[in-house]
């Protein structure tokens, strides 16, 4: 497996494990505005990440399920190049209700969930924090 910049193409191209949204609208954009990473295995994009920067910093991810121990630990440490880089700010997730590979890597990956939920485009999303 190896890590390079991400592509916009790579959304295309990383088959969803369990789709996120249908047709994210917008997703595009939020990629764009995102520091982000591709890990690859034999030339085939096999998941996708990064964190776009605001008031705070919201993680985001996608993975085809393959290599997950890899993917995993790849997470884990693009998480922790992050935050040290970034600094003292809040680090959060946003995770579609229901999507349980979602909320288990979150909570493997340290965060814990809130109350707060948010509704965007017919769907309800739960918010996590690092």
């Amino acid at each position: 497996m190896i890590l390079r910049d991400f592509r916009p193409e790579d959304l295309r191209d990383v088959k969803a494990i369990e789709p996120f949204m249908a047709n994210p609208q917008g997703w595009e954009e939020v990629v764009e505005n995102s520091i982000a990473i591709t890990a690859e295995v034999n030339g085939k994009p096999i998941a996708c990440g990064g964190v776009v920067v605001g008031k705070e910093a919201v993680f985001w991810a996608r993975s085809s399920g393959k290599c997950k121990t890899k993917v995993y630990r790849g997470l884990k440490e693009g998480l922790r190049i992050l935050t040290e880089s970034l600094g003292d700010m809040v680090y959060s997730a946003i995770i579609l209700d229901g999507f349980k590979m979602g909320d288990r890597l979150a909570r493997r990956l340290g965060f814990r969930k809130t109350g707060t939920t948010i509704e965007h485009d017919n769907h309800i999303y739960h918010r996590y924090v690092l």
